[in-house]
C-alpha cells in the first residue's frame, strides 16, 4: 500500500443484507420504528465512519482507531433488533448480516466467533418485551456488553446528531470490544474489577480526545488549546473553573454543525473533559497523568467504582 495515499475504506459500499424480512406488511403498520428506519440510521453511522476512516490524519495520529476499523472490516458485522416473537427469533431479537467479511482477508486469520453485533436501539423498542425494555432504560448514548459481544447505540440521536457523532460513539465501544477480545472475555459473564474497568474507560477517552484533535483541524486544535490553558490556570494557579457553556461549539469541526440545544449542552461537557484529559497528558509525567485521568473518568462515570 502506498502510504502517501489516504486509506480508503468505504464501509457503506460493503453493505450486505442477506435475509428476507420476517415482518409482514400487516405487522409493519403497527411498528413505530420500521426496519428501513433502523437500517437508515445504521447507514448514517457508517457514513460517519467512512468520513473518519478516510481522514489521513487519523491513520497518522490515532493508529488505534484504524486498527479497530480494520478489524471490523476483516471480521464483518451483524445487526440485531427486537421484533414480535416468532419461531425465527431469539428473545424477540432478529439478527441480520450488515458487513460481509473482507474477501481480501486471510480466511485463516478471521475469527467469525468474535464477530461483533450492533444493536441500533430506539426508545420505542421497549414495546417488544423485557429484554428490549432493559436496553432502552439502561443505554443513554452507547454501551458494550462482552457477554453477547454487542454494541448498543441509542439511535434516537440519529435525527439530532451528525453521522460523525454516531460514528465516534461506535468507535469508542469498538475499543471496549477489542479489549474484551484481547483479554479473552468474549461471551463471559464475569466483570472486570472496578479499578480495571476504570483504567479501560480512561484508555478509551484518551483515544477519543486524540481522535478529535486528528479530525477537527486547526480551528478545533486552537479552541482545545485555549480551553486547556484555562484548565491549567484553574488546576495550578487557583483560578476559577473555566465556564465551558457554549464552548462545545468547537466540536462542530469534528462532528459537524448542530442545531439541537440539548445536544449542544452535552457537547459543551464533552469538550471540557476532552480538553481536561489533553491538559493532563501534556503537563504531567506519564504515571502522574494516569493517576489524574483515572480521577477525571471516575467523575464522568461514578457508577464504575
Amino acid at each position: 500500500m502506498d502510504k502517501k495515499q489516504p486509506l480508503q475504506m468505504n464501509f457503506s459500499m460493503i453493505f450486505k443484507y442477506w435475509c428476507c424480512s420476517l415482518i409482514t406488511d400487516k405487522n409493519m403498520e403497527t411498528f413505530m420504528i420500521t426496519e428501513d428506519n433502523r437500517f437508515d440510521a445504521v447507514d448514517k453511522l457508517f457514513d460517519g465512519l467512512d468520513q473518519i476512516a478516510n481522514n489521513s490524519n487519523v491513520e497518522k495520529q490515532v493508529p488505534e482507531v484504524m486498527e479497530r476499523l480494520m478489524g471490523l472490516k476483516k471480521e464483518g458485522l451483524l445487526i440485531t433488533y427486537p421484533t414480535k416473537k416468532s419461531k425465527y427469533t431469539i428473545n424477540s431479537f432478529v439478527i441480520r448480516d450488515y458487513l460481509e467479511t473482507d474477501s481480501d482477508a486471510d480466511s485463516d486469520n478471521v475469527d467469525n466467533n468474535s464477530q461483533i453485533i450492533l444493536y441500533p436501539m430506539f426508545p420505542e423498542d421497549a414495546q417488544y418485551g423485557k429484554l428490549a425494555r432493559h436496553y432502552t432504560k439502561r443505554v443513554s448514548y452507547a454501551s458494550y456488553g462482552c457477554r453477547s459481544n454487542t454494541i448498543t447505540i441509542n439511535m434516537s440521536f440519529s435525527s439530532k446528531e451528525t453521522p460523525r457523532f454516531l460514528a465516534h460513539l461506535f468507535i469508542h465501544e469498538l475499543g471496549h470490544a477489542e479489549a474484551a477480545k484481547k483479554e479473552g472475555r468474549l461471551f463471559s459473564k464475569s466483570l472486570k474489577p472496578p479499578n480495571e474497568r476504570l483504567r479501560e474507560e480512561t484508555d478509551m477517552w484518551t483515544v477519543d480526545y486524540r481522535l478529535m484533535l486528528a479530525i477537527g483541524g486547526s480551528d478545533y486544535r486552537e479552541a482545545a488549546k485555549k480551553m486547556a490553558v484555562e484548565i491549567h490556570q484553574w488546576c495550578c494557579k487557583n483560578r476559577k473553573c473555566p465556564d465551558y457553556r457554549g464552548r462545545g461549539i468547537a466540536l462542530k469541526h469534528c462532528f459537524g454543525d448542530l442545531s439541537d440545544i440539548d445536544s449542544n449542552k452535552e457537547r459543551d461537557r464533552t469538550f471540557f473533559y476532552y480538553c481536561y484529559l489533553m491538559f493532563v497528558d501534556y503537563c504531567f509525567d506519564r504515571e502522574k497523568a494516569k493517576e489524574i485521568k483515572l480521577q477525571i473518568i471516575q467523575e464522568i462515570h461514578p457508577h464504575i467504582i
